[in-house]
């Protein structure tokens, strides 16, 4: 199940149906997994020539780093060439905080605001499409 909410998403169910009513039942597959063990929900991902993007938003306060098995493996995927991730929350302090791994500039918490991150994630967006038209 995706981590986000969007219009695109069908919740007027009587009208058109139920998002969640048409998503695949993983029960059977979770049993397989010790310890508790479930896959791992990323907020969202982008693929554009070849590059991707893996975003994942947490809630104000929560650490981005808990050490958690998610976040390990999205900093080795990191690692990986045209391979990012950002991770982002509302700031305590400032207005927005984000954490970008890409392998090559492994950043600390930056605060920005919103329209830094998003205007980072439109020059992110701006090289991953060019790559396609330089080649």
């Amino acid at each position: 199940m995706t981590g986000y909410r969007s219009k695109f998403f069908r919740h007027k169910c009587p009208e058109s149906g139920c998002y969640i009513e048409g998503l695949p039942c993983w029960d059977q597959l979770i049993e397989s997994f010790p310890r508790k063990i479930r896959p791992t929900d990323v907020d969202g991902f982008v693929e554009i020539n070849g590059s991707f993007l893996f975003l994942e938003e947490k809630s104000k306060g929560v650490a981005f780093g808990n050490h958690g098995g998610q976040f390990s493996a999205l900093k080795l995927l990191s690692r990986l060439p045209g391979v990012t991730v950002a991770y982002f929350r509302e700031g305590e302090v400032t207005d927005f905080e984000v954490l970008i791994l890409d392998g090559t500039n492994q950043q600390s918490i930056r605060p920005c605001s919103k329209n830094q991150f998003f205007a980072w994630l439109h020059n992110w967006t701006v090289r991953a499409d060019s790559k396609e038209r330089a080649a």
